[in-house]
Order: structure tokens, then C-alpha cells, then sequence
């Protein structure tokens, strides 16, 4: 089955490259429902579709909207019983599986009660502030007095060098790698697509980020839910927004000692699994096109760093893979400031992607070979959120003694997030309640070249 673009939201299959945007919420209210219908009906035509590209110094701000559960059922009431089974974690919200994700109780700052009770999430991407202050002022002209949190906006601006490759606040390329997804045409296949025997690169199931589409396993969730709720989750997916603090001084002290304990030995590259400007431990001179099968050891790329645990490049895994289009922040000019990064992913599988990944392989051991030693209770060194110890192995090369780092301070924190599901355009349309004669009908099309985007870290 092709995909259908010009029903799928814009910036999930390409991203839209623009370097600023800002995010913005909303509760329904039980006698507000009828508004937030009239607001989505007017919001419609601002959001693109899949087909559209845009230039990255564009005037126009872009829209994109998604809904939690609970907004989903208070502008729906969709029944909760194949949802709650199809789709637990979308179903609970993130708050419910917080302890299971790390995010422990004394992390948080923002309480996640205020999070669940964010229904509504609109993301608003452009090339200047001025882009997103028009797309701020057309969304209240479009709401008519509905409370979307203008002044609690949280503003997201890329971190570019000269030739706008992108890096994060501890100082490394971000937004490498993205999945290549099959009936797209994905960029670069290498790196970004799935290996199989004999070494070739093969693009991974678009059911692993659109709903409605077989996914690796070569099942299609949607198959065995009733037809009102296949139309409604069809060409959707589901997106991850996480609030994550950088803690940018701790990780620069730490990285400053441990030069001084262990002279000519790069901490930093090897806790990430890259240099800075984005360069493979595992195979120099490579940003993509590379593999662990001839580094077993962890000699070159350490076993535990944080790219090798986040993307293992085993034969045959298209699972787990994550669509991200993340912005750092730096709020630091106002009190009580801090940097970041607005975390968002998209896949179909909110269990087996994210939740598979931030579980087994950011907070879970390592997973070297049986002979390798190993720490059974390390965790990502960079990206773990949760607290407790921290610890991971550098192995050693032959030529100098393995190292072993026991006292990781905690990098990031987990400041609120939540589950939403973007729908497809004529889902949206559904949910909006719009007559036959206000859908915009779509039509198959041929997509455009993935682009690029960020998160926390490739």
C-alpha cells in the first residue's frame, strides 16, 4: 500500500528544516468541546500536509497539532476499550509510566499533573522569531478566546555551525540519523536504513511510523480494531514531546576531570560514541555508513556509549527506530533559565520504539559479547534521566588499559511530557466534526526527500 501523503501531517515523513519553533497547549474544557471543534475546522488549512516543502528562510510559520488521549476522547469519545489494548502507553499517558521511563518523582519540576492536562499540543515551526510570532497570532485569532498558554510558550531555536549542521548544548552534531522509510525517498540509505545479510541497506517499514501501514513484523495494528477506529487512526502517528534539561556545566566539570585523571584519552567522544562534529568513533572518517560487527570488543566505539546503545546497527533491526525532530532551548535569560532540548518522536509504536528504547537500551545494560566485561547495572552515560549511579566502561584497545568511570553525574532531567497522536488530515477533519463539503480530499502523490532534524543524539 503507498503512502498517502497529502493525508499525513507534514514535518513526521520530512522534516521541515526550519531552525525555530515553539509549542504551545491547551485543556479541554467539558463545556468548551464545541469551541475546540470550530478552532480545529479553522486551523485546518494552516497545517500542511506530507506533499509540501518549504524553504528554511520561508516567512510563513508551518502548523502541526496533536492530541492526548484524553483530548482525543473529549472531542471523540472513541471507544477506550481496543484503544486502552491496541495502544496502552498512548491510552495511560506518559505520567503513568514515568517510573518505568526513569523519570523519578524528585527529577521533576514541573508537575505532570499540569503535563496530563495539556489535551491540545501545537507546534509551530519557522525561520525567525517574527515567522513564529504570526503563527502565535494566527492561532488566537483562529481559537476566539480558547487558552492555549501564549505566555507559557516554549520557544526551541537550533544550534547551527556555518554550513547548519546541527548540535546540541553539550557541544556534539545532533540530528544525524533518521530512520530511511520505505516509500519515501529518503536521502541516504546507508546508516539510516536497516542492514541486512551481505551488507546491503534496505529502507525499514513505513508501518513503523504511519499507522494503517505493515510494520517489520509485518502486522498492521490497525487490522483488528473496529473500522471507526481505523479511520480514525489511519495515516497517524503517534509523538513523543519530552521536556529534557541539559545540565551543561556538570557535564563540562566532569569531562575537565576526567581529562586530568586520564590524559590523551577523549571522555567526552567516547561517552557519546562520536567526536563532536559528528565523526564515528566506530569507523573515522564516517557520520553513517558504518556497523559494529568489526568493533565486537567496544575497542573503537565503546560498548556502552551512547549512539552504540541508541542504535545497535544489529543485521535485520528496523524495530525500535525513531523518527525525531527535536529543538534545543536556552531559557537563561529569564529566572530561573536553563538549556535543553524539546524532545519529540514520532513512531507507530509508542511500547516497542520509544519506550523499548529509553527501557532497554538507554536505561538497560549493555549488551557486548558474552566474553566482553561488562557493567550489568550501567546505563546510558549521556542520556539516562533518572537518577541514581552512573557508571560505564571504556574498553581498552590492546595498547592501553580499559577505563572505568563510576561517577557519572546525571546529565539530563526530565522536566514533563506526554503521549499525542497526530492525525491524519481527514481524521482531523473527523475530529473537528467538518461536513463532507469542508474535507479536503487526498490524493495519492509521490513524497519528497527526507530532510534531517534533531533530537537527543544521534
Amino acid at each position: 500500500m503507498d503512502l498517502d501523503w497529502p493525508d499525513i501531517q507534514g514535518n513526521i515523513l520530512h522534516a521541515y528544516k526550519f531552525p525555530r519553533v515553539v509549542h504551545l497547549f491547551a485543556t479541554i474544557a467539558d463545556d468548551r468541546v464545541a469551541d475546540f471543534k470550530q478552532f480545529l475546522r479553522g486551523l485546518r488549512p494552516l497545517i500542511a500536509d506530507a506533499t509540501k516543502q518549504f524553504d528554511r528562510n520561508g516567512s510563513e510559520p508551518v502548523f502541526n497539532v496533536g492530541f492526548s488521549y484524553q483530548g482525543l476522547a473529549k472531542l471523540h469519545a472513541p471507544p477506550a476499550a481496543p484503544i486502552s489494548v491496541a495502544f496502552a502507553a498512548f491510552y495511560q499517558g506518559m505520567k503513568a509510566r514515568s517510573q518505568a521511563l526513569g523519570d523519578l518523582p524528585e527529577s521533576r519540576e514541573v508537575p505532570w499533573d499540569e503535563w496530563m492536562a495539556r489535551d491540545v499540543w501545537i507546534s509551530i515551526h519557522g525561520a525567525t522569531q517574527g515567522a513564529l510570532e504570526d503563527g502565535i497570532e494566527k492561532l488566537e485569532g483562529e481559537a476566539g478566546g480558547l487558552d492555549f498558554g501564549v505566555g507559557k510558550a516554549l520557544f526551541g531555536e537550533a544550534l547551527e555551525d556555518a554550513a547548519q549542521n546541527r548540535f546540541e548544548h553539550f557541544g556534539f552534531r545532533d540530528g544525524i540519523a533518521n530512520p530511511a522509510i520505505r516509500g519515501t525517498n529518503f536521502r541516504e540509505l546507508r546508516g539510516n536504513g536497516k542492514r541486512v545479510a551481505g551488507g546491503e541497506w534496505v529502507p525499514i517499514a513505513e508501518g513503523e511510523f504511519i499507522l494503517g501501514h505493515p510494520n517489520e513484523r509485518g502486522e498492521n495494528p490497525l487490522s483488528e480494531l473496529p473500522p471507526e477506529l481505523q479511520a480514525l487512526f489511519r495515516n497517524g502517528t503517534f509523538a513523543v514531546f519530552r521536556d529534557l534539561e541539559q545540565h551543561v556545566e556538570a557535564f563540562e566539570a566532569y569531562i575537565a576531570r576526567q581529562r586530568a585523571r586520564n590524559p590523551g584519552e577523549d571522555v567526552a567522544s567516547k561517552m557519546f560514541g562520536r567526536k563532536p562534529n559528528g565523526d564515528a568513533l566506530a569507523a573515522p572518517g564516517n557520520v553513517m555508513d558504518f556497523h559494529y560487527d568489526d568493533d565486537v570488543g567496544g575497542a573503537r566505539c565503546p560498548i556502552g556509549s551512547h549512539i552504540r546503545r541508541s542504535n545497535p546497527r544489529k543485521l535485520d533491526m528496523g524495530k525500535h527506530r525513531l523518527i525525531r525532530r527535536g529543538m534545543p532551548y536556552d531559557t537563561r535569560s529569564s529566572k530561573g533559565g536553563r538549556r535543553g532540548m524539546y524532545f519529540v518522536a514520532m513512531n507507530a509504536s509508542i511500547e516497542n520504539q520509544f519506550e523499548f528504547l529509553q527501557k532497554s537500551w538507554i536505561n538497560g545494560p549493555t549488551s557486548g559479547p558474552e566474553d566482553a566485561p561488562r557493567l550489568s547495572d550501567a546505563r546510558d552515560p549521556i542520556a539516562t534521566s533518572g537518577l541514581g549511579p552512573r557508571r560505564m566502561l571504556i574498553e581498552g584497545d590492546g595498547t592501553k588499559p580499559p577505563i572505568l568511570l563510576l561517577d557519572i553525574p546525571q546529565f539530563v532531567t526530565c522536566r514533563g511530557g506526554q503521549y499525542y497522536f497526530m492525525p491524519g488530515l481527514r481524521a482531523l477533519d473527523l475530529l473537528a466534526g467538518a461536513g463532507p463539503e469542508q474535507r479536503t480530499e487526498a490524493r495519492g502523490s509521490n513524497g519528497p526527500a527526507v530532510a534531517r532534524a534533531g533530537g537527543l543524539f544521534s
